[in-house]
């Protein structure tokens, strides 16, 4: 299952988690610390899948930009561009 989270929604569920860490920094409820602990590293687990997203959507974005740049003179098409982008970053990646 992919679920796509907005900068906005990620902005939000990073307020959620500072309202949450101070409100156990107060709890003297040992069953509602351990619940809200293993929600509060669950919501951090999903902003770090996010942030990896990020990174690599904008790193695929920088490739692609100089792909394009050097086979300006080519005329390939968007999915040939993307292509040959997956390609070098394979590539990098092995090397």
């Amino acid at each position: 299952m992919t679920i796509t989270v907005t900068e906005k929604e990620y902005e939000a569920i990073s307020f959620a988690l500072n309202q949450v860490e101070s409100e156990l920094e107060a709890a003297t409820n040992d069953e509602y610390i351990t619940e809200a602990e293993t929600h509060v590293k669950a919501l951090y687990d999903v902003m770090e899948k996010y942030k990896n997203a990020r990174h690599k959507a904008n790193y695929f974005q920088m490739v692609r930009a100089e792909v394009s740049r050097r086979n300006r003179n080519r005329g390939l098409r968007p999915r040939d561009i993307d292509a040959l982008t997956r390609k070098l970053i394979k590539r990098i990646k092995e090397d």
